[in-house]
């Protein structure tokens, strides 16, 4: 190592068609994380809302159509993150596609600003939803999906559909998201 210069800690999450990498300056041992049933910890001492806890399937069928399952949790294994992947059945033979909601902590403004600059497609702001939003609409291959990105207090998430259905959808269900954040984590 040289002196003077920290390591970073690279986190690689992989979606089913996109791939997020966070950088996050390496914790000494006086760090400390604290667990609480909300979520996993963060490297700030903070949970980490579980994202599963913040969409119900409920909420997603009323604005998706078809049948959501209860969906999957994951979190990052250095915390920080939790991304929960649903399936939304739209046909009898079982065919669909997938929802997720990733929700990241601690997450900065300038941070958030990076975000939207390496977005893989082209962006815009949205209005009204969080401190900072906008969304994505994104093409890999031959599958288009969109995505939202909101930012609030020291949280970002984002929304995602491997569909081609534009923002409208994903706006709809941020509101539901951010009342859900602010009723787990107190307006942090």
């Amino acid at each position: 190592m040289v002196p003077g210069h920290r390591l970073l800690a690279v986190s690689l999450v992989s979606a089913t068609l996109g791939i997020f990498v966070t950088a996050t300056p390496a914790t000494s041992a006086a760090d400390t994380t604290t667990t609480t049933s909300t979520g996993q910890p963060s490297a700030t001492g903070g949970a980490v809302p579980q994202a599963c806890a913040l969409l119900t399937p409920a909420d997603l069928e009323s604005v998706l159509g078809g049948t959501v399952d209860a969906g999957d949790l994951t979190a990052a294994p250095r915390g920080g993150e939790t991304i929960c992947q649903w399936t939304v059945v739209t046909a009898a033979n079982g065919s669909g596609y997938s929802a997720q909601l990733d929700v990241k902590t601690p997450f900065t403004s300038k941070e958030f600003k990076q975000q939207r600059q390496i977005a893989s497609g082209p962006t815009k702001a949205v209005r009204h939803l969080g401190d900072a939003a906008f969304s994505e609409r994104a093409k890999v291959g031959r599958q288009v999906f969109d995505d939202l990105w909101v930012h609030t207090g020291d949280i970002a998430f984002r929304l995602e559909v491997l569909k081609d259905l534009g923002p409208k959808p994903l706006e709809r269900l941020a509101p539901v998201v951010l009342t859900n954040l602010a009723n787990t984590t107190g307006n942090r």
